[in-house]
């Protein structure tokens, strides 16, 4: 019972409301959690890519139109 505190039900509480105002109306857990795996699951394809030097020659080629 110790654990389960008015302190600690209440500091629950609060982060509940700081995830329910930061994340979009109609956002469910399953979506949220679908993409955090696919984000995981590219980002060294997506960065690895993105820093290739051939796109940093055409953003540079880009700047300089």
């Amino acid at each position: 019972m110790g654990e389960h505190s008015e302190s600690g039900q209440s500091a629950v509480q609060l982060k509940l409301q700081h995830l329910a105002a930061a994340t979009p109306a109609g956002t469910s857990l399953v979506a949220i959690q679908w993409h955090v795996a696919v984000t995981l699951a590219t980002w060294d394809a997506v960065w690895g890519e993105y820093l290739h030097p051939k796109w940093a020659e055409q953003k540079m080629n880009r700047a300089r139109c």
